[in-house]
């Protein structure tokens, strides 16, 4: 008899003498069942959830492949992204895009609120496009509406490429709180 068998016979043993541990074994057995049933079912809904996403993404790539006009919009996508690039300015160095922007939007607005304070952030990367960062500036000046709208107009018609983040007009006393943003394509080549 070797080793495993003996201990086998002196499990048995203690279990007919004490019939409540041969209870407890039963009930930890169910237990660990339910567990194992419980876990199954969970990794079977897993299972299932993945199927469903992975069905769904196959009828959306599908959808796509099926479509006649998607390498002109590709095309179109690509022309709208270097129309959006030729519009960007570029600079030597993060300090040269700054001072440039500064005084690009001085040029802007000071024609219509003279003593209009600008403050412009440091350049900013923009994620996942290299050489290409975000500044962003604050125009605060005490002026009437009018040449608010002025100052947007003229915003909105320059050839750079600008954002108007958050405007803020005050009516009394008159004023505006203006943040905009521009890029600069730094160190790069268009």
């Amino acid at each position: 008899m070797n080793a495993f068998d003996r201990t086998i016979a002196n499990l048995r043993s203690e279990i007919r003498a004490n019939p409540l541990l041969g209870l407890g074994i039963v009930a930890i057995g169910i237990l660990l069942a339910l567990y194992l049933y419980s876990a199954i079912g969970n990794w079977k809904d897993s299972l299932q959830q993945q199927l469903e996403h992975r069905l769904h993404e196959r009828a959306r790539i599908a959808s796509i492949a099926g479509e006649q006009d998607w390498r002109n919009r590709a095309a179109q996508a690509r022309r709208a992204l270097a129309a959006a690039r030729a519009h960007i300015p570029t600079s030597e160095s993060q300090g040269l895009a700054q001072a440039t922007y500064q005084a690009w939007l001085r040029g802007q607005v000071m024609p219509f609120a003279p003593g209009a304070r600008i403050d412009v952030s440091a350049p900013t990367p923009v994620e996942g496009e290299k050489g290409l960062w975000k500044i962003d500036a604050t125009v605060s000046a005490a002026v009437q509406p009018a040449a608010v709208l002025q100052i947007l107009n003229r915003l909105q018609q320059s050839e750079q490429l600008t954002n108007v983040t958050t405007l803020r007009v005050v009516s009394s006393p008159p004023g505006m709180q203006l943040q905009v943003a521009t890029y600069y394509l730094i160190g790069g080549k268009r």
